[in-house]
């Protein structure tokens, strides 16, 4: 084998590796998505079944892919508000998990006694 030729095999294979990850599994997605709402590494290695440093590697690749500034990662602009991720939660989300958050809070906080207000018979 010749040099070259090893050369242009070595350049197949790199090429090969860097497009194993194509995010058409949706182990890969899920990995980035549950960054994307604020969780960790370790909650996207749990929820998917990959390892830590698939986890990171899928991360590095979604951050090239949103041409985001080196430091930044997506829990970070989703706790921030500053994701379009996040205000889509926001105006979907909210609305659909009001009640449910809503009677929980109102029924911890309301007063034990009933209020009893007297009114003027004519």
């Amino acid at each position: 084998m010749t040099k070259a030729l090893r050369k242009k095999l070595r350049k197949l294979q790199k090429l090969q590796h860097r497009l194993k990850v194509t995010f058409e599994r949706d182990s890969d997605t899920d990995a980035v998505l549950v960054a994307m709402i604020g969780q960790g590494y370790a909650v996207s290695s749990k929820e998917t079944g990959l390892s830590d440093g698939q986890v990171a590697y899928r991360m590095k690749l979604a951050r090239e892919i949103y041409k985001m500034p080196k430091g930044v990662g997506f829990a970070q602009e989703y706790r921030q508000g500053r994701s379009p991720l996040a205000q889509q939660v926001r105006a979907e989300v909210l609305p659909a998990i009001r009640g449910t958050v809503m009677a929980r809070l109102v029924k911890a906080r309301r007063h034990p006694t009933p209020k009893i207000v007297e009114t003027k018979v004519a």
